[in-house]
């Protein structure tokens, strides 16, 4: 395991919730295998404008959080052709392996991404689903 994800394992800044998905997907994974994250964003009742601003800032995350040179494969922040389901955007995520992705999840400007989300979610319709996979 890498020294950094094993700091984050212990730092009492890293909230414990973090340290048990860390935990879990540091069991299950295979350490040596791509690791990809997915994220599905609902909208309802949104601007538009709300809706192209949260996701410009979802697409800065892979420059702000090091791109190619931190693990960042690849990485796409699409809209659905299909809005049936509400479904409307999705943040596609391919890292070199899985301790590329923990430390893009650290990254303060993750942290930052996500903050906006759950201030912007409160109050309104803005709801977000994880897929994280090999």
């Amino acid at each position: 395991m890498d020294q950094i994800v094993e700091n984050y394992l212990v730092d009492p800044l890293v909230p414990e919730s973090d340290k048990e998905l860390y935990r879990s997907l540091l069991a299950k994974a295979d350490p040596t295998l791509p690791y990809k994250h997915i994220v599905l964003f609902k909208f309802i009742d949104v601007s538009e404008e709300v809706q192209l601003d949260c996701m410009q800032a979802c697409r800065d995350l892979e420059t702000l959080c090091g791109g190619r040179e931190a693990g960042i494969v690849s990485y796409k922040v699409e809209k659905n052709f299909d809005t049936r389901k509400s479904w409307l955007w999705a943040e596609i995520v391919e890292f070199e392996d899985l301790t590329a992705f923990i430390k893009f999840h650290q990254h303060q400007a993750h942290k930052n991404f996500a903050t906006k989300l759950r201030e912007l979610g409160v109050g309104t319709g803005i709801e977000w689903a994880v897929f994280d996979c090999q």
